[in-house]
């Protein structure tokens, strides 16, 4: 739960840092990062989905399948997010004058960060793969202290890039594109100690298997579309505030603060998933079901 408020966090210190610069920098950082944290959650449900596939060979005593799973989990959504990534990329403005409108201080500024942040898709793909296989391994600190280490290091740069250098929104951006790229490549690293249950032993020897691919985006993606609907309706209310006439900034300061209020559920239902793949894998059907009530429940 800490870890997914702790990432959700690190678009919301951008609309903090740019408060100073004007209405139009706020709007347009808290907006474009709606889209950020829409993107997220997807790749933080999928990757815990197919860690799903993961968590059943281990129960099964099928270690060399579970790595060999994890490793065609981070081929799959690195690859999804590199797709991703290019359209947003290309398309972006028309993108934003669809959901936030044409008023031209507010999508310069949502062009400038959305095309930087949006470079950081791929590294936020493959850090949420890695922590959700730390977290199969019962290890769901390590994601949690790399996230914190992540949150520090980004206010750091955005107080060098917008206080110090007065660069304004498009370094707000680069602070955290620069933070997902070192948390992304330290929890890489720290995957290929073979001391874990889960562990890469080469980057270099991420090939394709169908089948195993198969079954982890059976999982995955529609995990991944059913949690990111939850923000794609909040993509609506700017919408209607443009026709309406409406100031986008309180309705951006409103929609920062409103995002942490589903983290805890969402972080209960990535343990769960997790808890209940294990449970499957030991054919401990009952326990799942058992499982998933009461983490129902607590959530």
């Amino acid at each position: 739960m800490f870890e997914q408020v702790l990432t959700a966090l690190i678009g919301s210190v951008d609309t903090i840092m740019v408060t100073n610069i004007g209405l139009a920098a706020i709007s347009a950082v808290s907006l474009a990062d709606s889209l950020n944290i829409l993107i997220i959650n997807i790749f933080a449900a999928m990757a815990t989905g197919g860690a799903n596939i993961c968590a059943q060979y281990l129960e099964s005593n099928q270690k060399g399948k579970a790595n060999q799973a994890l490793k065609q989990l981070i081929f799959s959504v690195t690859l999804i997010s590199l797709i991703i990534t290019i359209p947003f990329i290309l398309f972006r403005r028309p993108l934003l004058s669809l959901i936030f409108g044409s008023e031209k201080n507010v999508m310069d500024n949502s062009l400038n960060y959305l095309f930087i942040t949006v470079l950081s898709y791929p590294f936020i793909a493959l850090y949420n793969a890695d922590a959700a296989s730390f977290r199969t391994s019962q290890n769901s600190r390590l994601p949690m202290v790399i996230a914190l280490g992540s949150n520090i290091l980004n206010i750091l740069e955005n107080f060098f890039f917008v206080f110090t250098l007065s660069l304004g929104v498009a370094q707000a951006a680069l602070s955290t594109l620069l933070s997902r790229i070192i948390s992304a490549l330290i929890i890489l690293i720290l995957l290929k100690q073979p001391k874990q249950n889960l562990y890469i032993d080469s980057c270099l020897s991420l090939w394709p298997e169908i089948e195993t691919i198969t079954k982890i985006l059976k999982i995955s993606i529609p995990t991944g579309i059913e949690n990111g609907m939850v923000q794609f309706r909040k993509l609506v209310i700017p919408l209607y505030l443009q026709w309406e006439q409406q100031p986008l900034p309180v309705q951006a300061m409103v929609s920062m603060l409103e995002s942490f209020a589903c983290q805890a559920s969402i972080g209960i239902g990535l343990g769960m998933m997790t808890v209940v793949g294990k449970c499957v894998g030991a054919k401990e059907y009952e326990q799942a079901r058992q499982y998933t009530i009461s983490l129902t429940k607590l959530a």
